[in-house]
């Protein structure tokens, strides 16, 4: 008689399906933007960087002497270094890189050429199981707003738009939480039909004018 699948092997298989729709997300948007937006005034990238280190940026803002590189660097240590402007850690004897891990990475940003202002999108397709909304919430909380906004030049505006989109927008449960989630920002808050118009109508409704 042959043996049921281990549970933790569904798992795994579902949270594989879990991230693949994720990512054909953010290939959508990504597409749609970038040939519907004004190429001379806005570009649009895919896991932007500009937010890897902002968690050790937190944290050196409260306390840098915890961020000093001791005399003998040892694995895993990670240090700030004023010429580089950069977190650096140890990846072994005498081996340094980039410190990675010590933050967050957006799927999208839009940024416009013309003044420089950015804004991140967050994009969650999900079916009727999962917990990519809960995963996107991290954006929705006051602290990492007010550092992502410190870290894009010290805006005002709300920096991040979560797009949400598949299965989940046509399940009650889901609007209630998510509009409860982030009714603070509702204008940021997209839940999406798969539809171009619609995509391209909140962006120049909610993004376009910040940018400008």
């Amino acid at each position: 008689m042959e043996a049921e699948p281990h549970y933790l092997s569904q798992r795994a298989n579902w949270e594989a399906d879990a991230v693949a729709a994720g990512h054909d997300a953010e290939e959508s948007v990504a597409s749609i933007l970038r040939q519907h937006l004004d190429s001379e005034e806005f570009e649009v990238e895919k896991h932007p960087s500009d937010l890897r280190q902002l968690y050790y940026e937190s944290a050196y803002a409260l306390n840098p002497e915890d961020f000093l590189k001791p005399n003998v660097p040892l694995k895993g240590d990670v240090w700030y270094d004023d010429a580089r402007n950069e977190f650096i850690t140890c990846k072994g004897e005498n081996k340094e890189g980039i410190a990675l891990c010590g933050g967050c990475i957006p799927d999208l940003k839009i940024r416009s050429k013309l003044t420089g202002k950015v804004y991140f999108i967050e994009c969650k397709r999900q079916n009727d199981s999962g917990n990519a909304h809960e995963r996107c919430a991290k954006y929705a909380t006051p602290s990492i707003i007010e550092l992502i906004q410190k870290r894009i030049g010290g805006v005002s505006y709300h920096p991040v738009g979560y797009v949400f989109t598949g299965d989940m927008i046509k399940k009650r449960k889901y609007i209630l939480e998510l509009q409860a989630t982030f009714g603070f920002a509702r204008n940021h808050l997209l839940l999406w039909n798969g539809s171009s118009q619609t995509l391209l109508e909140w962006v120049q409704r909610t993004v376009v004018p910040l940018l400008r």
